[in-house]
C-alpha cells in the first residue's frame, strides 16, 4: 500500500477513536449516573484510552505528512441524550462490536505498512478489551 493510501487507512481508524460513542458520551452530561460509578467510570477510561490512540494515529500521519481528518459524529448519537445509562450500556456494546470490525478492516488493510498496521492492531486489542468491559457491564446490570 502507498503511503496515501495508508494516509486514508488511517485517517478511517482516526475518526473511530475520536468519533466512538464513548467519546461522544464524555462529551455530553445527561449520561452521568451517580448510582453506577463503575459504568460511569468505564465510559470515561475507555475514552481517555480513545483519544490516548488517536493522538498517536494523528502524530503519525502528521509524520507522513498527510492531512488529519477527523470526521464527525454520527447523527444518531443525538437520540442517545437523556437515555438511562442502564439503556446506553446495550448500546455501547453494538456500537463497540461495530468499532472493532471496522479496526480490524484497517488492520488487514494496512497489511503493507508494518508501522501503520502494528499501531492499527494495538488499537484492534484496545478495542476488544473496551467491548469486553462493556458486555460485563451489561451482564452485571441484567
Amino acid at each position: 500500500m502507498d503511503s496515501e493510501g495508508s494516509i486514508d487507512v488511517l485517517n478511517r481508524l482516526l475518526t473511530i477513536e475520536m468519533r466512538s460513542l464513548p467519546m461522544y458520551l464524555v462529551n455530553t452530561s445527561s449520561w452521568d449516573d451517580p448510582h453506577n460509578e463503575a459504568a460511569v467510570q468505564t465510559i470515561i477510561h475507555t475514552a481517555e484510552d480513545q483519544q490516548a490512540m488517536a493522538s498517536r494515529v494523528a502524530r503519525l500521519i502528521q509524520m507522513r505528512e498527510g492531512a488529519v481528518v477527523v470526521g464527525e459524529f454520527p447523527m444518531a448519537y443525538t437520540d442517545l441524550n437523556f437515555l438511562s445509562l442502564d439503556f446506553l450500556l446495550r448500546r455501547l456494546v453494538a456500537a463497540q462490536r461495530g468499532d472493532v470490525e471496522a479496526v480490524r478492516r484497517c488492520v488487514e488493510e494496512l497489511d503493507k505498512d508494518p508501522i501503520a498496521r502494528e499501531l492499527a492492531e494495538e488499537i484492534l486489542g484496545a478495542e476488544k478489551a473496551h467491548l469486553e468491559a462493556f458486555e460485563e457491564l451489561v451482564t452485571q446490570h441484567a
